[in-house]
């Protein structure tokens, strides 16, 4: 990557240029995702995209991308169980959501929900490394739930329960439909979530990442973002967390050197221009 350059300041003193929106500007080390879009390169913690989608889940998936490295087993277990059981949420959030407009873009659903999220859980001291866990958790578990929850509610249905005993994306097409999916239906859903999982610092993995820098807690860095993946946030956990149920493959994928300074990919600006 090279050093982008601009145009001196015509006015003040500053030697420093000025990168409106801070736009390609490295603004982080990080070996969690690299993505080069001319070159169709997509990797999670060193990891090519296409043997995720291959062989992973998303339950093995976001456990990579939070940790750095493919769970055991017993890791997995442990880790589906807690997102499984952490799916439901309390019915002052639906109330919440039964009062946005029905016009109302999901995306914004979600981040009111989130900022919400946090005021009903007491243990989110973003420097308790338990709190932190439990925090990521609940915003990876929930965020299904009240995406589906919004969705159903702006068509005038019934909210539907999350499962225990259902996969995330099983559980996620069961509280869209209200019924159980097709075995290969879930499966695409699972790529799917896969796939959005991570997307390096774009504006809103950025904003997230500012925000929690001035260690506020997770929900509220959530909720700071305008742009967050809708079914896992990863990012926002990442910036507080130090960082059939097993990988299924033939020959286990090689993770590579994959620590880069990623740039501020921003589609209109990240900090205000006037």
């Amino acid at each position: 990557m090279t050093e982008r350059t601009a145009p001196a300041a015509t006015q003040g003193p500053s030697p420093v240029p000025f990168v409106p929106g801070l736009a390609d500007v490295p603004a982080a080390r990080s070996s969690i995702c690299f993505i080069d879009g001319d070159q169709g390169i997509l990797e999670y913690r060193g990891l090519s995209i296409e043997s995720l989608a291959e062989h992973s889940t998303f339950e093995e998936t976001s456990y990579l991308l939070l940790w750095g490295k493919l769970p055991n087993r017993t890791e997995l277990e442990k880790w589906s169980k807690d997102l499984s059981t952490n799916r439901d949420v309390r019915f002052r959030l639906i109330d919440l959501l039964k009062t946005l407009p029905d016009t109302g873009h999901p995306m914004e659903a979600l981040q009111a929900a989130i900022a919400a999220l946090g005021m009903f859980y007491p243990d989110r001291d973003p420097m308790n490394p338990t709190d932190r866990y439990n925090s990521a958790v609940r915003i990876i578990a929930k965020a299904p739930t009240l995406v589906a929850a919004y969705h159903r509610l702006s068509l005038g249905k019934e909210y539907v329960s999350p499962r225990e005993d259902l996969t995330h994306a099983e559980n996620f097409l069961y509280m869209v439909a209200g019924e159980l999916p097709e075995a290969d239906v879930a499966r695409v859903m699972d790529i799917s979530f896969i796939l959005h999982a991570e997307h390096s610092m774009n504006a809103s993995t950025f904003a997230g990442r500012v925000t929690a820098s001035t260690l506020a807690e997770v929900t509220v860095s959530g909720g700071m973002a305008n742009d967050l993946p809708a079914l896992i946030m990863a990012p926002i956990c990442i910036a507080l967390i130090p960082a059939s149920t097993t990988m299924i493959a033939t020959t286990p994928p090689t993770a590579r050197n994959h620590t880069r300074f990623l740039p501020v990919r921003t589609g209109t600006a990240a900090i205000s221009t006037r």
